[in-house]
């Protein structure tokens, strides 16, 4: 029998992601106690009640998708928050700006092109 530690390493041998993201599928595993289970122990209701034990649901929501590299079983995955940010009024982020060190910094960055592409 394979433990869910071994059928993801065999899984993600094949896939192209970086060692880092390797490293951090398995920590998932460890993190939430089903790295020596047998995988046909691993049921959908195991996991999710495992996931549970999670607090924060930013974090439940990033051991969810690992799980779903990792087993390819189709572990329900949280919605994630919207944030929003209070911030002051752009003439008071510019005149802050200005007096700080990082105002030539924040002129470049003010003046760079909108849309994100080359």
């Amino acid at each position: 029998m394979t433990t869910c530690l071994e059928f993801a390493q065999n899984r993600l041998q094949n896939r192209p992601i970086k060692e880092s993201t390797h490293k951090e599928y398995l920590a998932t595993l460890r993190t939430l106690g089903v790295a020596d289970l047998h995988v046909e122990e691993a049921t959908l209701a195991l996991l999710n009640s495992r996931l549970q034990r999670v607090l924060t649901a930013s974090t439940r929501r990033k051991h969810a998708i690992n799980l779903r590299a990792c087993l390819g079983i189709a572990v329900p995955c949280p919605k994630p928050a919207q944030k929003l940010h209070d911030l002051p009024p752009l003439g008071v982020l510019h005149d802050a700006l200005e007096r700080s060190p990082y105002a030539m910094w924040g002129l470049v960055m003010d003046r760079a092109p909108r849309g994100g592409g080359l």
